[in-house]
């Protein structure tokens, strides 16, 4: 008994997929064909959808056939061809065509300590700041640091923003005093020709 019910659903299975492929194979065949204009491409991912299509037809309902047949198509035809153009740059990138000079590898070096120098500076300041006067410190890592309107830290700090910009050039002009030459001591390396 079970075994005629299961050559039954086989059966139907087979006739399904027959039908299916005789009614939507044309259809799968020129979506693919008009995404890659290759017929020798377009058969293959055909089987494949064919293929998928024979494997899941039993979570696909019958009316949603062609749906699910165009849609695996327009996917299965935008996998190959990113596939295809992976392959095609690996192919044809040749690493020892670009050209890379010694320039170039001492600007980048010379970036990255730069880079590094500000940041211990500015740590430098900022932790002065905060030891010197709490508010130009509150005020010029919101501004500055958190880059918070002027407006927003004025109100966060109780004070007008007429006010916060007297503290912003107070701030300024003792971290210039204080850093000033220590900052082009430091710099004066970067800015070589």
């Amino acid at each position: 008994m079970k075994s005629r019910v299961s050559a039954k659903k086989t059966a139907e299975k087979q006739k399904r997929f027959i039908e299916s492929y005789h009614k939507y194979s044309s259809i799968v065949m020129k979506v693919a064909f008009d995404k890659t204009s290759d017929f020798n491409i377009s058969e293959e991912i055909c089987q494949n959808v064919f293929l998928s299509y024979f494997v899941n037809m039993d979570k696909i309902l019958p009316r949603c056939d062609k749906a699910w047949l165009i849609l695996t198509t327009k996917n299965l035809t935008i996998d190959y061809l990113k596939k295809a153009s992976t392959k095609y740059e690996a192919l044809h990138k040749n690493p020892l065509q670009e050209k890379y000079s010694v320039k170039d590898g001492y600007d980048t070096v010379k970036e990255m300590m730069k880079e590094k120098v500000e940041k211990e500076l500015s740590g430098e300041i900022l932790r002065d700041l905060k030891r010197r006067n709490r508010s130009w410190y509150r005020i010029m890592y919101g501004v500055y640091i958190e880059g918070r309107s002027a407006e927003d830290v004025a109100r966060s700090l109780g004070i007008s923003t007429s006010k916060l910009y007297s503290k912003i050039y107070r701030a300024k002009n003792y971290i210039k005093d204080r850093y000033g030459e220590q900052y082009m001591e430091y710099f004066k390396y970067f800015y070589m020709p």
